[in-house]
């Protein structure tokens, strides 16, 4: 079985665990994230983590910090729903000019940033861009069809205007966590 072993700063683990709690996040550019590296991956590694040595605690302590789900970083995520109107508008100025790769980019980032508030709701942690979209509908809270939604509607999405514009109407009807 494949087995990642992850080396991380202390004090970097300790300030995301911190921002995590006061809800704080962000997403920097990063080689392999095409999304973008979510900052407070690092709390949620900490609270993910099945650690097999920690003989200073460090892991008990920081995990306990972060159970149950910071209720800031929850409120944090719905908080930033509005980034998924905002690239979903953007892409339905230019579904009629035959920029797929925009359109694709905007469509493909709303989905992302819905997915990160669906697990957020629910109070599942999330650590990076990979399988967060199929994630949402493993979650009891969330629509059990999501990622056949966004599959669909990154599908219809082509080079005709009438694709890019049904693209962007079903990505804008995609449901989001109250």
């Amino acid at each position: 079985m494949p087995v990642d072993v992850i080396i991380r700063d202390a004090d970097r683990v300790r300030a995301q665990v911190a921002r995590a709690r006061r809800g704080e996040f962000a997403f920097h550019a990063q080689p392999g994230h095409p999304f973008g590296f979510l900052d407070v991956a690092y709390a949620g590694e900490v609270a993910l983590a099945k650690p097999l040595v920690d003989g200073a605690g460090f892991l008990r302590d920081s995990s306990a910090a972060l159970i149950p789900y910071p209720e800031p970083l929850r409120q944090a995520f719905l908080d930033d729903l509005w980034q998924v109107d905002f690239l979903v508008d953007a892409a339905a100025k230019v579904a009629g000019r035959g920029d797929t790769a925009y359109l694709s980019l905007c469509l493909s980032n709303a989905a992302v940033r819905l997915g990160y508030a669906w697990h957020a709701d629910a109070r599942a942690w999330a650590i990076n861009e990979k399988g967060i979209v199929p994630g949402v509908s493993r979650l009891i809270s969330a629509p059990a069809d999501f990622d056949i939604r966004v599959a669909a509607a990154l599908s219809a999405l082509n080079a005709s205007p009438e694709g890019a514009r049904a693209a962007v109407e079903m990505l804008r009807t995609l449901p989001r966590p109250s």
